[in-house]
């Protein structure tokens, strides 16, 4: 996975100093926390300059998602009282400003990850959800990091065709939060979530590039050649944006979308986004 760092970076915190007018005595101040150049390299300083303290825990090496849930119990206590708190709704809402979704393919296998992006800034590595599903599972599934358990799933309905029920199971098991369908319109294919029971209401769409005659995973001809797949959102909560391919990288068999959302997203909400990116994770194949 990349460990480039989200574009959207949080504010300097209040209160930070600011390098007087004019020479002064001294080493000059460093720059506030939360504002390193884009890539994550430190600002350049002039010698003798003392570094800044870091505005957040440092995130864990080598995937350690026990450090991470030390992290979140550190930076929001009051969320994180027991391992119980750690769901994928909660620990999203509570820490993050959005999530960087990835997914991996092989001939056999598709592969998704759902790495935060902080509330105080960097990703929150090795990530909150993740799924590996063999290409011809009749179901797919969303495991929380944190537990290793399912979070979501989607199972294929026979009528209408094209459509999945999803089931947040860290909620209830047995009945679906909503269903996602998928549509065809010439080259561009659309995926909309629409809650279950009554009355029903259409969450989230989303529209990317898919023709019909594809390769690789952007759905090209020449899929080196094609950054991306022109994904986006027609219908979304209030506040939510996207940025496709944040790193630039040719898509062969990877694609990466950052999805940020506003303070207070709610859990089914965050739950439709989710379901809508796994769906179309599966639909790149």
């Amino acid at each position: 996975m990349s460990t480039q760092q989200p574009t959207q970076q949080p504010a300097a915190a209040p209160g930070a100093p600011k390098p007087a007018a004019g020479p002064a005595p001294g080493p000059a101040p460093g720059p506030a926390p939360g504002q390193a150049p884009a890539g994550g390299a430190p600002a350049q300083q002039p010698a003798g300059t003392p570094a800044p303290a870091p505005a957040m825990t440092p995130a864990p090496a080598g995937g350690d998602i026990a450090a991470l849930k030390n992290r979140l119990k550190t930076d929001y206590p009051a969320a994180f009282a027991s391992d119980n708190d750690f769901t994928f709704t909660k620990a999203t809402t509570t820490a993050a400003q959005g999530f960087r979704f990835r997914l991996d393919r092989t001939k056999t296998e598709i592969k998704t990850r759902f790495t935060p992006i902080g509330k105080k800034g960097g990703l929150l590595v090795p990530g909150f959800a993740h799924s590996v599903n063999a290409v011809k599972a009749p179901e797919f599934t969303l495991l929380n990091h944190f537990n290793n358990q399912p979070v979501l799933k989607l199972k294929p309905l026979a009528n209408p065709v094209g459509t999945q029920e999803v089931y947040n199971t860290e909620i209830a098991a047995t009945a679906p939060v909503g269903t996602v369908k998928v549509t065809q319109n010439g080259d561009i294919r659309s995926v909309a979530f629409t809650t279950a029971g009554g009355p029903a209401t259409e969450l989230v769409t989303a529209t990317f590039f898919c023709p019909l005659a594809k390769a690789g995973c952007c759905s090209s001809p020449a899929p080196a050649k094609l950054n991306g797949i022109r994904f986006a959102l027609g219908k979304a909560p209030r506040g939510v944006t996207i940025e496709e391919n944040p790193n630039g990288d040719a898509c062969l068999n990877d694609l990466e979308i950052n999805v940020y959302f506003p303070e207070g997203i709610d859990g089914p909400n965050l739950i439709a986004i989710s379901a809508v990116l796994q769906v179309v994770a599966r639909e790149l194949f």
